[in-house]
């Protein structure tokens, strides 16, 4: 069962030979069955009713002949004993072509043998009666006839009429014994094929129930992991510890699904660089951008009237320092101007 496991095309392979085996084991009990039946048939065509029809054209013959001798004693007629002694010798030769078809190839055992052996016995005395009584009778002896026919024929006749009523009754006991057995045969082997059929029926569907859900299961599995990947889920819990070739491909898959993973990871990561990176290009550096916080309030420029055209060097250096702090390049928002004249020109107690 674990070598099963580990392959589906294995399990394929023995699904489709369990079922070819039922198939072939159905075919050979049905061989068997037909190979029985044709058995009791022959047997009882060939050892009973061949036996029997023999037999009773023996049986046939021997009681034509009682009859024909019965009846050419009561009539008397040397003329008709010529006939009567024709129609014996006829049912002779029937009585031993039908006997030599009989004994022995047909004889079933050591019981009818051994009366088949006293048959033959019997039937040489009768024949060797009813050729005197003919004879009397040709010869218009009748006393010697009627002589001979209470005596020899009456002793003989039973004994033979017995046996081969004997043989009869025998040989039918048997082709009922075989009707029989051939019903029981019959009835054994009707139960058993359908037995088998049962059972080659539940085992076919159980057979499909293994296979169908050690194919679909997987194939679940695999449906349910690609659609959750689709979906953009890439942290599935898919169970891949199969041996067989869905194993393989879940395992594959998952492989698969950790690629996506790092390669969106990565992608991610990547944006996420780029976006950081594009945020510093856009806003310059904290040094690069001017100040306008003043170091300190710039103090009134003291102004006195005076007739000198520049203005006096404390205003100059007030102005210098009354510039933004920031590197030389970036030009300051606000200046202070100064003009000499019109400082000049102003009163001291606006200053």
């Amino acid at each position: 069962m674990l070598l099963l496991n580990r392959s589906v095309k294995l399990r394929l392979a023995v699904s489709l030979g369990a079922c070819i085996l039922m198939l072939i084991v159905v075919g050979i009990i049905g061989l068997y069955s037909l190979s029985k039946t044709n058995d009791a048939l022959n047997r009882t065509y060939e050892g009973n009713l061949l036996t029997l029809g023999d037999l009773i054209k023996v049986n046939q013959a021997l009681l034509g002949n009682r009859v024909k001798i019965t009846a050419e004693q009561r009539d008397r007629t040397p003329a008709s004993a010529i006939t009567t002694k024709q129609e014996v010798a006829e049912n002779d030769a029937i009585i031993d072509a039908a006997w030599s078809d009989y004994f022995p190839e047909r004889v079933s055992g050591d019981q009818e043998r051994a009366i088949a052996e006293s048959f033959i016995v019997s039937l040489a005395s009768l024949r060797a009666g009813i050729d005197e009584i003919n004879a009397a009778m040709i010869g218009n002896d009748y006393d010697a006839a009627r002589e001979i026919a209470t005596t020899t024929l009456r002793a003989e006749y039973p004994k033979v009429l017995t046996a081969i009523q004997g043989l009869i009754d025998r040989n039918s006991a048997q082709a009922a014994a075989n009707n029989r057995q051939s019903s029981s045969d019959y009835v054994w082997t009707r139960n058993f094929v359908i037995g088998v059929m049962v059972a080659a029926i539940i085992f076919g569907i159980l057979l499909s129930m293994w296979l169908v859900r050690g194919i679909m299961t997987p194939l679940g599995k695999a449906q349910a992991l690609a659609n959750a990947m689709a979906e953009g889920r890439l942290d599935n819990n898919v169970d891949a510890s199969a041996k067989d070739e869905f194993g393989v491909m879940l395992r594959a898959l998952k492989s698969m699904e950790a690629k996506f993973s790092q390669v969106v990871m990565s992608v991610r990561n990547n944006a996420e660089s780029v976006n950081v990176a594009a945020g510093r290009r856009s806003r310059p550096p904290a040094s690069n951008r001017p100040r306008h916080q003043w170091t300190k309030s710039p103090p009134p420029c003291v102004r006195t009237p005076t007739t000198h055209p520049k203005p006096t060097s404390s205003c100059t250096m007030l102005t210098s320092k009354l510039m933004p702090v920031g590197r030389s390049q970036v030009k300051p928002s606000r200046q202070w101007k100064v003009s000499t004249p019109q400082a000049a020109r102003l009163p001291v107690s606006s200053a």
